[in-house]
């Protein structure tokens, strides 16, 4: 089974994250189907899904680099869960179990 050619907004966030570029479709996908099971009547146009993800994209670019920080500061070369949990609660007082 062929996958979908990607939208618009999907393949430029294939160009701005060429690192993982089979995760776009994906990302645009999951918006949608969260957005469905919030509200199924409810649309995102192309325009709004696209900020959505650059707000994503810019999220887990801060996430990890406040992560790589912890890191390095205990002297550490490897990024640990523990780091991300830190930054999460510190910077965002987002709670992650575990």
């Amino acid at each position: 089974k062929s996958t979908k050619e990607p939208r618009n907004v999907e393949s430029r966030l294939v160009q701005m994250t060429a690192a993982i570029p089979q995760s776009a479709p994906i990302l645009g996908a999951r918006i949608q189907d969260i957005l469905a099971d919030i509200d199924p009547t409810f649309t995102l146009d192309d325009i709004a899904q696209e900020q959505v993800l650059y707000l994503v994209d810019d999220f887990v670019d801060k996430v990890v680099k406040q992560s790589l920080r912890l890191a390095q500061h205990r002297d550490s070369k490897t990024l640990d869960v523990t780091d991300v949990q830190l930054a999460l609660s510190n910077s965002w007082n987002i709670t992650i179990p575990g």
